[in-house]
């Protein structure tokens, strides 16, 4: 079974540090599946919403990744308060994608 890893951009991770106790417990457990199952999961959890971008969904909040090779990296984090996706937060993680991945 291949394993994945989760990289997670530094803007990202101060984010997380200011979510409340069970919302960073939810994330960490988000990033444990991907790293067992990567981009097999189920749309439940793992969504593709453009070409290089899919969506983490751990509860209300969303964390934007690419996925090259075995290794996910996360590169923006929003709270998901409407049903789509707002269009600058989708441009920011497409262009984190170009400068932090390539």
């Amino acid at each position: 079974m291949v394993r994945y890893q989760v990289l997670t951009h530094r803007a990202v991770k101060k984010f997380i540090d200011t979510l409340d106790r069970p919302r960073r417990a939810r994330i960490d457990r988000f990033y444990e599946i991907f790293v067992l199952y990567g981009n097999a999961l189920p749309v439940k959890y793992l969504k593709k919403i453009a070409s290089r971008v899919w969506e983490l969904r751990p509860g209300d909040v969303r964390l934007f990744l690419t996925i090259k090779g075995n290794t996910g990296y996360v590169v923006h984090a929003i709270y998901k308060k409407t049903q789509k996706t707002p269009k600058k937060d989708l441009d920011l993680a497409i262009k984190r994608i170009k400068e932090e991945v390539g």
